[in-house]
């Protein structure tokens, strides 16, 4: 009587946890493309109106971002920035959050592989066009999120619960 419950509890619970693991996965994609989509903003208005330079803006902002990966990676880019290293493809791709698409990784690493390269038109004009990027994907995952994400949290447990009503 004891197995059959703590077997049908876990398949209830292995349903229930694909469809959590989907649904947080398209969060945090939600959450690293707002936040970049944000720093994007923020650093356009710092460079254009107060003129600071991209690691002073980094070390003030770095933890209001809601992404954990995303503030990970401007820990690790101000590490380098820091410590006067060249920023090459290879480490910014090191840095990359790796759940995120091989095209959306490239346009990350040439966000940042090209950050602070011009001057402050130039640069002001490259945030904006990287806002305007990285907002489509985070508009992208904000949709997939509501359509696709909570379709699948809602399909494993209703088949979880089928499961265990057959079973039963």
């Amino acid at each position: 009587m004891y197995m059959n419950a703590i077997l049908l509890v876990g398949i209830f619970g292995g349903f229930a946890a694909i469809g959590i693991i989907v649904y947080v996965y398209q969060r945090e994609r939600k959450r690293f493309f707002e936040s970049l989509a944000a720093f994007c903003k923020h650093l356009s208005s710092e460079i254009s109106f107060s003129k600071n330079q991209i690691g002073v803006v980094i070390t003030h902002y770095q933890s209001s971002y809601p992404s954990r990966q995303f503030q990970q990676l401007l820990t690790q880019y101000k590490d380098i920035l820091d410590a006067r290293l060249d920023i090459t493809r290879e480490s910014l791709d090191a840095l990359m959050w790796q759940r995120l698409k091989p095209e959306e990784a490239a346009q990350v690493s040439n966000f940042f592989l090209d950050l602070g390269r011009f001057g402050v038109r130039e640069e002001i004009e490259k945030l904006d066009g990287a806002h305007e990027l990285f907002n489509s994907h985070h508009e992208s995952a904000l949709a997939r999120l509501k359509k696709e994400s909570i379709l699948w949290l809602k399909l494993a447990i209703i088949t979880g619960i089928a499961s265990v009503i057959m079973l039963m």
